[in-house]
């Protein structure tokens, strides 16, 4: 197996703009160690309230040997043929935060919200106070046309690269100045991924 091709980051999106970026950031990176799940890829918003839910009966995420069952073939196997979880695995979920109680929020940001489930010690809370759009402002990443500036600035198609794609070392350390976000930790992972792949790759050839 490829080294670049085994299950190391999933990523968990509040809605539409997260998915663009992560499959943004994805296709510019040619990350196959990156899946993202989303409610029906972003279509459907899902918000910290019914997070929980989302972790309890996805059916990738439901149980330990659902999880291997459906990535089984990005999975590493044992001598016996059998998936295995990787010791790094993160799993960010990658939420806005005005849509939920300040206890809520609290418990989202701390992951008392995971307590009891099985991917426990491999989620990592991505928060975007109050929201997505906020912070990307706050970073100085105009977003005017919410629809259209998502996708020119993380472009997912030929059709919609042009010069306004942004540069993903310069995404993340716009994102690292911002405190009302942590978005940035999720970036710089992705990147140290690819990092990885790319030496792997070449120490193979």
């Amino acid at each position: 197996m490829r080294y670049g091709n085994t299950l190391k980051i999933i990523a968990v999106v509040h809605g539409k703009s997260e998915y663009q970026i992560c499959s943004f950031i994805k296709n510019e990176l040619r990350l196959g160690a990156l899946k993202i799940l989303a409610d029906k890829k972003g279509q459907k918003s899902i918000q910290i309230t019914s997070l929980r839910k989302f972790f309890d009966h996805n059916i990738h995420l439901r149980s330990e040997e659902d999880f291997k069952r459906e990535f089984n073939n990005c999975l590493e196997l044992d001598e016996e043929g059998k998936p295995l979880i990787p010791e790094d695995l993160k799993i960010y979920t990658i939420m806005d935060t005005d849509d939920c109680s300040p206890k809520q929020k609290a418990e989202y940001k701390n992951k008392k919200m995971f307590e009891g489930h099985w991917a426990y010690e491999y989620i990592e809370p991505i928060f975007n106070d109050d929201n997505l759009e906020q912070v990307l402002l706050k970073a100085d990443i105009k977003i005017k046309s919410k629809k259209k500036d998502y996708v020119e600035i993380f472009p997912t198609t030929a059709k919609h690269r042009q010069n306004g794609a942004i540069e993903l070392k310069d995404f993340k350390n716009k994102l690292s100045k911002i405190s009302d976000t942590n978005m940035n930790e999720f970036v710089v992972c992705c990147l140290d991924e690819a990092e990885k792949n790319k030496f792997n790759n070449q120490r193979n050839l």
